[in-house]
């Protein structure tokens, strides 16, 4: 962890909570800086029971704003959600709690991925703004292997699409089964 911090300050390792179910590999990971994210509740809900989370940097990444879900959010002081649509935004912001959004992003129109579409990304961040609503980031979903240039070059239009929709993006969480891969042939090249 140590060689990662000095090569990439800027850039923190994302956790999936599924991935694990030891609460003690998920403090070690917390000790060293790590952020978190998890798409299912389930596996949360096994995490929650065996030790305090409270204070950690974690993104609800299951696309689930309904209000039994921000509930149970705010009782583990979860306030970071992600979205995919102008509803959603609108659903944390009539909450009354204060949950910060991350708009959620599909790289591709593969079935498998969630998130707004690219070319939406303008509007979406447009009606934000005119409600009062500042994203917080942008999270993108890649999970078909690509190349990683076109993949930071998706990340760059979307923040440009933001900054065009006066939104002032500060974070971007990349999720994908082929980026590890993609990163490894990036060093051999």
């Amino acid at each position: 962890m140590a060689e990662w911090k000095a090569k990439l300050p800027e850039i923190k390792p994302l956790i999936d909570f599924n991935s694990t179910s030891s609460s003690d590999l998920l403090s070690q990971c917390h000790k060293v800086g790590c952020d978190f994210f998890f798409s299912e509740n389930s596996y949360f809900e096994q995490i929650m029971e065996k030790q305090d989370i409270s204070g950690w940097n974690i993104t609800d990444c299951s696309n689930n704003c309904s209000p039994l879900n921000l509930i149970a959010l705010q009782n583990a002081g979860i306030r970071r959600v992600t979205v995919d649509s102008i509803e959603r935004i609108k659903s944390l912001k009539e909450s009354p709690d204060a949950f910060v959004p991350v708009l959620q992003v599909a790289v591709t129109k593969s079935l498998r991925e969630m998130g707004c579409s690219m070319d939406k990304v303008t509007s979406i961040c447009e009606e934000a703004t005119k409600m009062g609503v500042q994203l917080d980031g942008l999270c993108f979903l890649s999970f078909e292997d690509r190349l990683l240039s076109d993949l930071l070059e998706a990340i760059n239009s979307a923040l440009e699409s933001a900054t065009a929709g006066g939104q002032k993006i500060r974070k971007v969480m990349i999720i994908g089964a082929g980026i590890q891969d993609l990163l490894e042939e990036e060093e051999i090249t």
